[in-house]
């Protein structure tokens, strides 16, 4: 029974990296269900490694660290010369330490050791101080099982010839592994001998190592992939590994224990891990059991939290490399938070991870302790070579926090103006006037659904707009005249073919600009030709439901190829001739590209590559000089964030607000991007539905203004459906949305400073009652009405610019009741007021309500706040 289930767990094990890199290559992940149900089911210790003693079985002689352990044979000593024994003399927290059958790396107050004999990596300790006997005090992060360590390494192994999925190859699989100390206090690994399974022709040799870095508390990880043997035709390619391997421990590493994943723009994990969950995000994408879900990579860290300590696992990639985060967890045994990597499918290359990959731990703070971790490194990058304050690309009034608003302007029968704007936008002006007026606000943003000639989200025929161009081109002079802006939405590289009617607009075809050449030949190709062709498509025309999907017929026009630049530029172009201010690439999620391109044409290689992420980086400063020789500004932004995009954007068009079940079952949105970000461009609050339910319904009010509110201390512009927060509401839900919205959209450009301007900080900590609302989930013929717990209040802490080097920055903190009804809330304003010399608590619409100097400045401080009110603290701080 015992072997049994050792193989099962196995076959499990592979299966499950089998899924995952299918899906980077199209694949569904549906059959993931059926493993989860496997799993739990069964009980089986997925990815569990045989425990490997300290002593050889066979002849009871220690495992020397730094033996070439040759299975099937005998043990040699030896290694390489130039990585040899550390001399005695290096500062302990620098040496690589082989001793007890591991090889152990110290980086500051991270230990992490690596079995000497199948190269897994063994331990994770951090030191948080000592114990009341003096001793060091050291938290594990790996479970205490040796049994459950996971390979170093696992690769995925494709060949276009073949129609079934990749080969898997484990580090455990090799015969010859070499693990040794180097002089520089870390380990190079070497594997060799792998005994071909499947297929003979498998040969491979890798060699993996890990470098400290004291000063940051990392361990780097590095990987190369060389293939000794000629590249033949039948040859593999090594399309994907995921590494470095590390299995965490199941139970709490303490209060508000979690994962954080950079997918979602941020998104928070709790503990308990009672269920089976699988996760990735590859740039642009994730999946989640039972499917997949389209979103990104706010970043390149993921990190195992707690109030008190973290484990941090980051990617310091400057290139658009894709990549992809798993997390895997199976209750009772641990919780596996990782990056695979991907390559270009060439038969026969030797590839290797172009960047590092550091494991390292953080002290106290939960998420936003490993977030700073990685802003320490994100912060020597170019996206953050400008800050808001310097750039004279990004347009006047997205530096304000203007708010916004949505309103669809196209349904089945044509253009409507939304029912308000009249023949020719005439009353557009008028309309945003009103809005202004309810907030108390000088300027904003409006953002049409429907200005395509085709309808809401249907590239790529867009001129000439809806209702003319002409009458864009008057309306935008006006909105110009009083200090507001049109932002309009592009669907980037998605085009939409054909579809039938939809609430968006009315049924068209544009079949036969797929026989254009010039066309076809931008289009994203299939690896293999599906039902004759090999184009890549998205069909969901004309099915059999009432409300018709948006896509219809989709195509995609591939960010490698030179002519989608031309094309976007062009397209663009037209944007300014408008007189919009702002134009957005939509479905360009995060600026990467929706599926792989395998066109022999192309000038890239196959599959994954740099070149989805490149090209929309190349079209974007193409877009942006060609507007520069126009001498005419045109903002950009792109649906969901992009650190590598950060200098090319004005804005994004963000959902920092999800509040439960974005991307998979208990996920919850936290604001990552923004906090590592918002001092460096600015963010629009997209909307504002998504994350509260199943799309397409409504929660419990308050939990839309959650999501606002949410929005507004992240120091996002408010931006919701006119729907949803109408001038005139006709219903209970939207009077109480409308009424948050118009109390909150004008904070922003009152405290534009911190808010729009500012540094993220930790922020000051609130004791407030709760809010019991609900969501919808389920689906739509079985809608299923749950629970969830708010606090009343939220806030955020930001730091201001510093204006001039006489005058320090001040600190300002924005607190928003969540409630429509009155609140106390205690404000612990903690190390905000350290050192203060005065602080000032406003209200929303900025007038001073009490002010204390230093010597009386209070820790902590009781606020009354009226129904969706806010106020603000700013702290002074002597030159």
């Amino acid at each position: 029974l015992v072997l049994l289930v050792q193989e099962l767990s196995s076959k499990v094990q592979q299966i499950f990296n089998d899924l995952c890199v299918c899906h980077s290559r199209g694949m569904p992940l549906r059959a993931l269900a059926v493993l989860a149900l496997v799993v739990t089911t069964l009980g089986v210790p997925v990815l569990q490694r045989p425990h490997v003693p300290s002593h050889d079985p066979l002849n009871d002689s220690p495992l020397k660290a730094g033996a070439n352990h040759d299975r099937g044979a005998h043990h040699r000593s030896g290694s390489d010369p130039q990585d040899g024994p550390l001399p005695g003399s290096r500062p302990p927290e620098q040496q690589a330490l082989a001793e007890g059958g591991v090889v152990t790396i110290r980086a500051g107050p991270t230990t992490l050791a690596l079995n000497a004999t199948t190269g897994a990596i063994a331990s994770i300790q951090r030191s948080t101080g000592r114990d009341s006997t003096g001793e060091p005090s050291l938290l594990e992060f790996l479970p205490f099982d040796p049994a459950l360590q996971v390979p170093l390494f696992t690769l995925a192994l494709t060949r276009l010839t073949d129609l079934g999925g990749p080969l898997q190859v484990q580090s455990s699989d090799f015969r010859s592994i070499q693990v040794a100390p180097t002089q520089t206090g870390g380990a190079v690994l070497r594997f060799t001998d792998h005994p071909g399974a499947y297929n003979s022709s498998v040969n491979l040799h890798v060699t993996a190592t890990a470098t400290p870095d004291a000063t940051t508390g990392r361990v780097h990880f590095g990987l190369t992939i060389d293939r000794p043997s000629p590249a033949t035709p039948g040859s593999w390619a090594v399309q994907a590994a995921i590494y470095p391997g590390v299995a965490q421990r199941d139970d709490p590493l303490g209060p508000n224990d979690g994962v954080l994943l950079p997918c979602g723009e941020g998104e928070f994990v709790p503990g308990p891990f009672e269920s089976f969950r699988v996760v990735g995000s590859r740039n642009g994408f994730s999946a989640a059991t039972g499917g997949s879900i389209n979103r990104c990579e706010a970043a390149q860290v993921a990190a195992r939290v707690s109030d008190d300590v973290g484990l941090v696992i980051e990617s310091h990639d400057a290139g658009g490399h894709q990549k992809q985060w798993l997390m895997m967890v199976v209750p009772g045994s641990f919780v596996r938070v990782e990056v695979q990597h991907f390559w270009p499918e060439v038969a026969g290359a030797a590839v290797a991870v172009a960047y590092n990959t550091t494991v390292g731990t953080c002290g106290p703070g939960g998420w936003r302790a490993a977030a700073d971790l990685y802003k320490s490194w994100a912060l020597t990058q170019y996206w953050t070579a400008t800050p808001l304050t310097h750039r004279d690309d990004v347009p006047p009034i997205l530096l304000t926090g203007a708010p916004g608003i949505i309103t669809g302007i196209q349904n089945a029968s044509g253009y409507t103006g939304g029912g308000v704007l009249g023949p020719n936008l005439v009353n557009l002006p008028s309309y945003i006037a009103a809005y202004k007026a309810k907030l108390n606000t000088s300027r904003a943003v409006f953002i049409p659904y429907g200005w395509e000639n085709r309808g809401t989200w249907a590239g790529i025929e867009y001129f000439p707009a809806q209702p003319s161009n002409e009458a864009w081109v008057t309306a935008n002079r006006a909105l110009a005249a009083t200090g507001d802006a049109t932002m309009l939405l592009v669907s980037g590289t998605w085009w939409v073919v054909k579809r039938e009617a939809t609430s968006g607009g009315p049924a068209f075809d544009d079949s036969e600009m797929l026989s254009n050449p010039e066309m076809a030949a931008m289009l994203v190709r299939m690896s293999r030709p599906q039902n004759g062709s090999t184009m890549w498509f998205d069909d969901q025309y004309n099915l059999s439901v009432a409300r018709q999907p948006w896509r219809g017929f989709s195509v995609m026009l591939c960010h490698g190829h030179p002519s989608t630049n031309r094309t976007m530029v062009e397209i663009f172009g037209q944007l300014r001739d408008l007189g919009a201010t702002v134009g957005s690439f939509d479905q360009d999620i995060s600026g990467d590209q929706f599926e792989p391109c395998y066109s022999p044409d192309h000038p890239h290689p196959p599959g994954l590559g740099q070149y989805m992420v490149e090209g929309f980086l190349n079209y974007t400063r193409s877009i942006n000089a060609a507007s520069a020789r126009a001498g005419q500004r045109l903002g950009l932004s792109s649906e969901e964030t992009s650190e590598l995009a950060i200098p090319e954007m004005s804005t994004f068009w963000s959902r920092q607000f999800a509040q439960i079940d974005y991307q998979s079952a208990g996920f919850q949105g936290v604001g990552l991007f923004s906090y590592l970000y918002h001092e460096y461009v600015t963010a629009m609050a997209a909307a504002m539905v998504q994350g509260q339910g199943r799309m397409g319904t409504r929660p419990h009010p308050l939990l839309r203004v959650k999501a606002m509110a949410d929005s507004l201390v992240r120091g996002l512009a408010l931006v919701p459906f006119s729907t949803d927060a109408p001038l005139e509401p006709t219903s209970e839900w939207t009077s109480v949305v409308s009424t948050a919205f118009f109390s909150y959209g004008g904070v922003p450009p009152r405290f534009s400073e911190h808010l729009t301007l500012g540094k993220t900080l930790h922020p000051v900590r609130l004791n407030c009652s709760t809010l019991s609302l609900y969501y919808i989930a389920g689906n739509a013929s079985n809608p299923l009405r749950k629970p969830i717990t708010v606090p009343a209040a939220v806030a955020g802490t930001f730091r201001a610019p510093q204006r001039s080097a006489t005058t320090a920055p001040t600190v300002g903190s924005v607190i928003a009741n969540v409630a429509n009804t009155t609140q106390t809330v205690q404000v612990a304003l903690g190390s905000t007021v350290e050192s203060a010399v005065a602080l000032t608590l406003f209200d929303a619409h900025a007038a001073p309500l009490r002010q204390w100097h230093a010597g009386d400045i209070p820790e902590e401080v009781e606020v009354t706040l009226e129904p969706f009110g806010v106020v603000f603290f700013e702290s002074n701080f002597s030159g």
